[in-house]
């Protein structure tokens, strides 16, 4: 029985592809809007290191990144994150297969050491503030202003409360719901609060939250130097009323971004998800010959 093929397409990831009325249209980033806001700390950090050198450090934190939100995606639905360094394994296969069973599947492999030391920042996290975890990694999107982003969480916040989630000095947080966002990177520049509060009026828009249960966004950054409470985490809150100023300025960057870029579209290539080349090779040719 032969497999079906099928067709990818392949564009951009700085646009979603979202299905309006049955027309597909794309729509730009969040972050890629975000990208006309000038950003003096990263030009000066290029000038001292270089471009290559600054292209190649990006790659790599782009890659922790992702593998930590998988792994924070992981885990937050009752999944297990395990440290494998391939050059001394912590655990043999038995004990990995016993873990796939335990937890039905759901595993995210890490084999660099400040990954896994995120995620274990996450987990302590949990164990203070003990949130609901009501979406993971949701796409949102916007018709009315045609801009959609992913978002990494959003929580309920049980109760009002003090929790040691950002140094030493306990942190208020009322109770309700919470756009939240990672940054494994070292720096968290006001960018930050104006994706999640563009976050948060597309999830209202969706419908997916009601404004009047919102009680802020939360921004989790996991390459803080944060020496005390959870170490090299620290977890900054903006309020409804600062994520409304936020949102402000977001609509600003987006209209200068949409000066330069209104009429961009990505590039869209469709290619077969299964490929071959439809003739024998040596090989199958020669166990041909010995049947």
């Amino acid at each position: 029985m032969q497999a079906e093929i099928k067709t990818i397409e392949y564009f951009n990831d700085r646009f979603y592809k979202i299905d309006v009325d049955g027309k597909f249209e794309y729509f730009p980033s969040t972050t890629t809007k975000l990208g006309i806001v000038n950003n003096p700390f990263l030009a000066r950090w290029r000038g001292d290191v270089g471009n290559a050198e600054a292209d190649r450090r990006m790659r790599e934190s782009a890659d922790h990144g992702s593998t930590v939100h998988n792994a924070w995606f992981i885990m937050s639905q009752g999944g297990a994150v395990v440290y494998q360094n391939k050059k001394s394994p912590q655990f043999n296969q038995v004990e990995l297969d016993k873990i796939y069973v335990d937890h039905v599947g759901l595993v995210a492999f890490i084999e660099d050491q400040d990954e896994q030391m995120d995620c274990w920042k996450l987990q302590k996290l949990d164990e203070v503030l003990k949130p609901e975890y009501l979406q993971h990694e949701v796409i949102l999107y916007s018709l009315l202003n045609k801009e959609a982003g992913t978002c990494d969480k959003i929580i309920r916040v049980l109760k009002d409360g003090n929790y040691f989630i950002n140094g030493t000095k306990p942190l208020f947080l009322k109770a309700g719901v919470y756009i939240v966002d990672l940054k494994t990177g070292k720096v968290v520049d006001d960018s930050a609060f104006m994706q999640i509060a563009d976050y948060r009026e597309m999830a209202i828009e969706m419908g997916i939250v009601e404004r009047k249960d919102v009680s802020g966004g939360i921004i989790l950054h996991t390459g803080s130097t944060m020496k005390n409470g959870i170490k090299g985490l620290s977890t900054i809150v903006r309020t409804n009323e600062e994520m409304d100023q936020d949102y402000k300025d977001f609509r600003h960057a987006s209209e200068l971004w949409l000066r330069k870029h209104r009429e961009d579209q990505p590039e869209v290539i469709e290619f077969p998800s299964l490929i071959t080349l439809n003739r024998k090779t040596v090989n199958q040719e020669k166990q041909g010959e010995t049947k």
